[in-house]
């Protein structure tokens, strides 16, 4: 048989066509373990899983800082130079009232207020000395109230203390002046009598006098209300 002719019957011959295993879709197979396995198992598994996340910190937060006044060294030593003054103060001022340093004006306290008035009508050296020996003496017992207060509470602020200073002299000197004037303590129930005399329409150089002192301390007092005033808004100011 020539070449032709088994060439030709190898091509005449049909061709043999492998059947592939048919997969049924959405089928999963693990030859090994012969598992067969929807693909939906695998689709919902994985819709299910928690994805992982970073873990994230909380953020700080800062606590606001509360500014707290620091006592005031400079302020205490200042205190302590005018409480030793104060003292002295007070020393001298008992000297002239009750110890006779000045004779003169220790007859002129046993005398009615009238007769502080040269002729009547001017105001003699006794009338000063004794306004000037009281404000001492208010001002010194204030400047030691404040020391004392300041062993407990120490003072931080000059404004502060100035402004409770003017107060405590105010009301030393007033609730001062009323209990010696009750308790009938030297001139002071005369000078009550002058000032309510005075108040109620009576005119002379004393009568007037006196009212000029009581102006003078009612201006003192409006000008502490200022201060007060002016320092508790520079304070609310300075909190903000």
């Amino acid at each position: 048989m020539s070449k032709e002719k088994l060439q030709n019957q190898e091509v005449a011959q049909p061709e043999v066509q492998v059947e592939k295993p048919v997969k049924k879709p959405n089928v999963v197979e693990i030859k090994p373990l012969h598992v067969i396995q929807p693909v939906e198992f695998f689709q919902t598994v994985n819709s299910t899983a928690v994805a992982y996340e970073e873990p994230v910190e909380a953020p700080v937060v800062e606590e606001p800082v509360v500014e707290t006044r620091q006592p005031n060294k400079k302020l205490r030593r200042s205190q302590g130079f005018w409480s030793v003054v104060a003292v002295v103060a007070l020393v001298a001022v008992f000297l002239v009232f009750l110890g006779g340093l000045i004779p003169q004006f220790t007859e002129a306290l046993a005398r009615p207020v009238g007769n502080w008035f040269v002729g009547g009508e001017t105001a003699g050296a006794e009338v000063f000395i004794f306004l000037g020996g009281y404000a001492a003496g208010a001002l010194a017992l204030s400047i030691l109230f404040r020391f004392i207060v300041g062993c407990f509470k120490k003072p931080t602020c000059g404004g502060c203390e100035f402004v409770k200073f003017a107060w405590t002299t105010i009301v030393v000197t007033v609730v001062g002046f009323f209990a010696l004037a009750l308790l009938k303590v030297g001139p002071f129930p005369s000078i009550l009598e002058g000032l309510l005399e005075a108040v109620n329409g009576a005119n002379s150089p004393r009568h007037t006098f006196g009212l000029l002192v009581l102006g003078v301390c009612l201006v003192l007092v409006l000008l502490v209300v200022v201060i007060t005033i002016a320092h508790k808004a520079k304070d609310r100011k300075r909190a903000k």
